[in-house]
């Protein structure tokens, strides 16, 4: 027999069987290839969606949550409200706060403990009310006085409880004030009559002069009622307007103690606590009750100072008012609240100055003469 042969394999067929498992390998491919981007196309990024009703839960519990926060906050909130309530409603202001506030805010125009200085007033002691009513005015920006340019920027930016709180610190005792006594004991005739010549022989006379007569433009103030001596002297310490002298005298009375209101009015008034302007009816009333003046030496003097400006006869010109048909009382009061520096009208800032230097006896013959015109 003969040998025997393995068949022949034909190149083709091999050809063809590479070719069909690279057709099978390639759509494998493609099918693992849309399978991964089926899952990630149905998948959010990150996430696992392993319950589809979970953010329905999370909604639940989110609002189970909230009311559990708001049912616990609720009684904090109660707790906190009654204090807030409580401070409300005593506004919180006490006489620490306020001693405090002056230290950092006053001190350096008013002095430490209040007494003033220089041209700044004295403040302790003032009445409780006087003080909440100053500075609330200060803080409005209404005129009070001299310091108010000074004051109202300072006073701008205080609330409510500050001004209670300087007020109680001020007057001492959170009402009425500490002044109000001295001043009392003052209006009724009190003071060392010698202190008070000394304390004006060494502040007062270089206006006023020796005797309190007057001179220049500075009012005579002897003679004075105490009551009212103590009255001005107040007023201009506390910074309060009095008349055309205001500006002058604050300063100096700044510093005054009630003491020193008392001597100064024990002295000026000789002692006399009526003294010679009425407390109660004003000048005119004492006028009326002085010795009728002499008509002929008034009118040399009214020829002489006031003509010029009144008429020869009063009836006035230009700006300048008829002053004839006045009664010789309502004159001579006129005359004495000019030298005495009070506010009597549009015409003080002139007429001050002309009736400073005017003598009792003076103003007793202009009376006479312009009451006869």
């Amino acid at each position: 027999m003969g040998d025997h042969q393995a068949p022949k394999t034909d190149p083709i067929s091999k050809l063809a069987a590479l070719l069909g498992g690279v057709a099978l390998l390639i759509t494998l491919g493609y099918f693992a290839v849309s399978f991964q981007a089926t899952i990630k196309k149905n998948t959010l990024p990150d996430e696992v969606a392993t319950n589809p009703k979970a953010p329905e839960a999370e909604t639940e519990q989110a609002a189970a949550e909230a009311v559990t926060q708001t049912a616990s906050a609720e009684p904090a909130a109660e707790t906190g409200a009654a204090p807030a309530a409580e401070e409300s409603a005593s506004g919180g202001a006490t006489a620490a706060k306020g001693a405090d506030l002056y230290a950092t805010s006053c001190t350096s125009c008013h002095g430490a403990e209040g007494q003033g200085q220089g041209m700044f007033p004295k403040v302790a002691g003032l009445p409780h009310d006087e003080i909440v009513s100053k500075l609330e005015a200060y803080r409005a920006g209404e005129q009070v006085g001299p310091q108010t340019a000074m004051m109202a920027p300072n006073a701008a930016n205080l609330s409510d409880e500050d001004i209670e709180s300087l007020a109680l610190h001020l007057a001492g005792d959170g009402g009425s004030g500490g002044a109000a006594e001295p001043a009392a004991a003052a209006s009724a005739g009190g003071g060392d009559a010698q202190a008070g010549a000394d304390l004006y022989a060494s502040s007062c006379a270089s206006c006023h002069g020796a005797d309190g007569q007057g001179q220049g433009t500075f009012p005579k103030v002897a003679g004075l009622a105490h009551s009212e001596i103590v009255s001005k002297l107040e007023a201009y310490r506390a910074g309060e307007q009095v008349g055309p002298q205001t500006a002058l005298m604050a300063p100096n009375a700044a510093n005054l103690s009630d003491a020193d209101i008392a001597n100064l009015a024990a002295h000026l008034s000789g002692g006399n606590g009526g003294g010679k302007a009425a407390a109660d009816d004003g000048a005119s009333a004492d006028a009326a009750a002085a010795p009728a003046g002499n008509v002929s030496a008034g009118k040399d003097m009214f020829t002489a100072k006031c003509a010029s400006c009144h008429g020869m006869q009063g009836a006035g010109q230009g700006m300048f008012p008829a002053v004839a048909g006045l009664s010789a009382a309502d004159a001579a009061g006129k005359l004495e609240a000019y030298r005495a520096g009070e506010q009597v009208g549009p015409q003080t800032a002139m007429m001050a100055p002309n009736a400073a230097s005017l003598s009792d006896e003076d103003i007793a013959d202009l009376a006479a003469f312009i009451g006869q015109l």
